[in-house]
């Protein structure tokens, strides 16, 4: 098994031989959210939110981690679910701690519900959410109430900066006659992977593929592919992004 896109970090911590993941966990992304908004955005004051997802609870923990690593203080520490659509109690708890910044571990549409409600309460400090909520469906559903100080984080790097990127995007636009989705490149690597795997041990038993695809070393579509020993991705990249005119815009890539 390969995954293109989750990022808890217990799927690889738990001894499998045969399970791989193409994009940097939510270890990783943590750490970068933390210290992105207490050392690049100034806010040294955190308040953290989740919906209380395996995914959005376990990647809240490590933002939490990395903001006290990085100088920073957690002011706040709230949550609600992944159908939450009243966040105004928990957002008036929040604004009497006086925090710089917010991080939100959760989807999109909570997400989108979160920021609109902040903005009524007039809590303006700088916003960042988690993976699953750096979506074009984000931006939709909060509409007016975004504006520059919303930031995300992407585990992967932006199309722009994978080698292979344009290329790509161009043969699967005209294959599918739509945009590429999010995670497309990563999933279209997995295959390239596990192929070349294959095709080296020449066979396709698991027996005596898993050692080859476990010792890759090639160049995909997205970059460097190699596993370390529990079969994540070698130096796996987080994108920050940040809302401006109309569109997420990318502003770092962290290895």
């Amino acid at each position: 098994m390969i995954t293109e896109s989750a990022t808890n970090p217990k799927l690889t911590q738990q001894g499998f031989t045969n399970v791989f993941r193409m994009v940097a966990n939510d270890v990783r992304q943590g750490a970068v959210i933390g210290a992105y908004l207490v050392r690049n955005l100034g806010a040294r004051k955190i308040a953290i939110v989740d919906d209380r997802t395996a995914y959005g609870q376990g990647l809240a923990d490590e933002v939490e981690k990395s903001v006290k690593a990085a100088g920073g203080s957690v002011v706040a520490r709230e949550y609600g679910t992944d159908k939450t659509t009243n966040w105004m109690a928990i957002l008036t708890t929040i604004k009497s701690r006086q925090p710089e910044g917010i991080a939100f571990t959760g989807g999109d549409t909570q997400a989108a519900v979160f920021v609109q409600q902040a903005q009524k309460l007039g809590l303006r400090v700088k916003f960042i959410a988690g993976d699953e909520a750096c979506t074009p469906q984000f931006i939709k559903l909060a509409g007016s109430s975004m504006d520059k100080d919303v930031y995300c984080t992407l585990a992967g790097v932006p199309p722009a900066k994978m080698p292979q990127g344009p290329e790509f995007f161009k043969r699967y636009q005209q294959r599918f006659g739509v945009p590429v989705q999010l995670y497309a490149p990563y999933a279209y690597d997995a295959v390239l992977a596990m192929a070349e795997a294959m095709q080296d041990a020449g066979s396709t038993d698991p027996k005596l593929y898993l050692p080859k695809l476990r010792a890759s070393k090639l160049d995909g579509v997205t970059g460097p592919i190699q596993f370390d020993e529990k079969g994540d991705i070698r130096n796996g990249a987080i994108t920050v992004r940040q809302f401006d005119q109309g569109d997420w815009t990318d502003k770092s890539v962290v290895r």
